[in-house]
């Protein structure tokens, strides 16, 4: 991974190899009287430090330390992770939090999970508990959020921050997101292979807000590229709140013969007596890998464990608070064959 500029004019250890004129681990090894590093180099890397006004981070200078002697980092860095409150808190946000406890421990740092109490709740607050609790890190997982305002930006200025997926939208932060026009293409280009000629797409409404739109995106872009021998492009059907009478309602109208979703559609298919893929065919966009439906491999571990190896860039790097020049980091999905896609003859 590249690493990440910083952002808040506070000077970095890259600013110092800059002004001295030499590598990132050459300053390193001067400033800590390590290694081979010739006199007036050493003294030109102290006199750009003194010039910028640098001063190494010591609890970082301790992860360091422990990780070139090959020992297990102390956990002395903590991961706030902010997030929606129960129930409104969505099966992915969980599977992220199982990825980044997993990779946390391993980089030595511990997650603090922060409840935002409902949508629209001023961050802030939340922001104060999570430097008061010692962490250094903010991660941004909390549901059907448009943007952050200024006085959330400020407050974000002491932390690493990183969002997952688009669950807060318009945010100039970095994230760690889903591939979703792969993920949407893997599973169109399957169903045409198979020779379903009526694929439509059911997403509950807070599953494409959540993507900031790019599920439904992704769709329509396939049905523009791909239409070749579709006999109907069908709109997307969006449900509220597990209305069942909403998605029969569609499908009558539609009548899809492959039906891709987020979403599980048992009790659908109970309603209407259908059976994968003896009736239609049935894809998900987040499939349990060692279940019997065919679709795309939820990724949502694999994003957990991706957002703590940035925070750990950020740490490294000092770069804290809202980057100039976000970066998004996207993760492609793995098709799953399962056993809910059949080929039409």
């Amino acid at each position: 991974m590249m690493p990440f500029d910083a952002e808040q004019g506070r000077p970095t250890l890259r600013d110092v190899a800059r002004k001295a004129g030499v590598s990132a681990a050459t300053a390193s090894r001067a400033l800590r009287g390590l290694g081979k590093v010739r006199a007036d180099t050493r003294e030109r890397v102290a006199r750009a430090a003194a010039d910028l006004g640098y001063v190494p981070d010591p609890d970082l200078g301790a992860v360091a330390r422990c990780r070139h002697r090959g020992r297990t980092r102390h956990s002395s860095l903590g991961i706030a992770v902010v997030v929606s409150e129960l129930p409104a808190r969505s099966r992915p946000v969980e599977r992220y939090i199982l990825g980044l406890t997993r990779r946390a421990e391993r980089l030595g740092m511990y997650l603090e999970i922060l409840e935002l109490p409902k949508e629209g709740h001023d961050l802030g607050g939340v922001i104060d508990v999570a430097l008061a609790r010692g962490c250094r890190a903010l991660i941004l997982a909390c549901q059907n959020r448009a943007g952050l305002s200024s006085d959330e930006a400020a407050a974000c200025g002491r932390l690493a921050v990183v969002a997952a997926d688009y669950l807060v939208r318009e945010a100039p932060v970095h994230r760690v997101t889903t591939d979703f026009v792969h993920a949407m293409r893997s599973c169109w280009q399957r169903a045409v292979t198979a020779g379903y000629r009526r694929i439509g797409l059911l997403l509950d409404h807070h599953t494409d807000r959540n993507s900031d739109g790019l599920w439904s995106a992704s769709y329509y872009w396939c049905q523009r590229e791909c239409a070749e021998g579709q006999e109907a492009l069908l709109p997307v059907a969006r449900i509220s709140n597990n209305n069942c009478a909403a998605v029969d309602s569609w499908f009558q109208a539609h009548r899809p013969d492959c039906i891709i979703s987020r979403r599980s559609l048992r009790s659908f298919f109970q309603h209407r007596c259908l059976t994968p893929p003896r009736d239609l065919g049935y894809l998900r966009l987040a499939v349990d890998p060692t279940g019997a439906t065919s679709g795309v491999v939820d990724n949502a571990e694999a994003v957990g464990e991706r957002m703590a190896l940035v925070v750990d860039e950020l740490l490294r790097y000092r770069s804290l608070g809202l980057p100039r020049n976000p970066m998004a980091i996207i993760l492609a999905s793995q098709w799953h064959g399962g056993a809910s896609l059949g080929v039409r003859s």
